[in-house]
C-alpha cells in the first residue's frame, strides 16, 4: 500500500511530457506501476495506446526520440543496485552529460531530438543502467548511443535555444485536461474508450456513451 501511494503521488506530479514518455514504455514497468499509470492516464483523458492523442495534443517528431526512465525505479531501489532486479547494463549506450534539474534535462534532450539523436534520461537507480559520468554535476544523466556520442557532444555544447525554453514553459503552463462528467447521470470518472476521431467516453454507472466535439480544423488551435 505504501508503494501504491508513493507511485500514485509520483505520477500525479509528472508533467505531460514525462507522463506521455512513461506511457510509451508502460511494458517496462512493474504490474502495480502499470495499473497506477493507467489510472493516471485515465484521469488526464489520455489513451494508453495513444498517449499523444487529442486530449493532450501531439508534438512534431523527427528521427530522434527522448526516453525517460521510470522514476519509481530510483525511489524503490535506494541502493541503486540494478543487478538485484535483473536489469541488464546497456553497454551500447554511453553517458553524455549530467544535469541538475528535470527542466535542464528536458531542454538538452529536446536539442538532441531536433538533431535526430535518440537519447535516454537516467536517474540514480533506474532500471536500465549506464555507468555514471564522474565529471559534471547533478543526479540526472543523459545517455546516447555510443556511435552518436561525438555528434551529441557537439549539440549539447551549444547554448539552449530560447525557443526550446519557451516551448517547455508553454507546455508546462497548459491547463491539465479535465475529465468530463456524464451528461446523462452526472457521474464522474467515465472510461475513455478511444481517442479517434475525438475522445469517446463510456459511463459505467448508466451505460451512456458520448464523444468530445471534434475541433474545427479551419480554426487555429493553441499549441499543447
Amino acid at each position: 500500500m505504501e508503494e501504491w501511494r508513493h507511485l500514485t503521488a509520483l505520477y500525479s506530479e509528472m508533467g505531460d511530457i514525462e507522463i506521455r514518455e512513461l506511457a510509451d514504455q508502460i511494458n517496462d514497468l512493474t504490474p502495480n506501476a502499470q495499473q497506477i499509470l493507467r489510472d493516471e492516464l485515465k484521469k488526464r483523458g489520455v489513451s494508453e495506446k495513444h498517449s499523444s492523442g487529442p486530449a493532450q495534443g501531439k508534438r512534431d517528431d523527427d528521427s530522434g526520440a527522448v526516453h525517460w526512465d521510470g522514476r519509481e525505479d530510483s525511489d524503490l531501489d535506494p541502493n541503486g543496485d540494478a543487478s538485484e532486479i535483473g536489469a541488464p547494463e546497456y553497454t551500447w549506450k554511453t553517458g553524455l552529460c549530467r544535469c541538475d534539474s528535470i527542466d535542464e534535462a528536458a531542454q538538452r534532450a529536446e536539442m538532441l531530438r531536433r538533431a535526430g539523436i535518440e537519447c535516454w534520461v537516467q536517474r540514480p537507480g533506474s532500471r536500465f543502467v549506464v555507468p555514471w559520468l564522474e565529471i559534471g554535476v547533478g543526479d540526472i544523466q543523459i545517455n546516447v548511443a555510443a556511435d552518436q556520442l561525438d555528434q551529441a557532444r557537439t549539440v549539447v555544447s551549444q547554448p539552449i535555444l530560447q525557443d526550446i525554453i519557451d516551448q517547455m514553459k508553454e507546455e508546462e503552463a497548459t491547463p491539465a485536461y479535465e475529465i468530463p462528467a456524464c451528461p446523462e447521470c452526472g457521474a464522474a470518472d467515465p472510461t475513455l474508450e478511444s481517442v479517434e476521431p475525438s475522445n469517446n467516453w463510456l459511463c459505467e454507472s448508466c451505460g451512456n456513451t458520448w464523444s468530445d466535439p471534434i475541433p474545427d480544423s479551419t480554426v487555429s488551435q493553441p499549441r499543447t
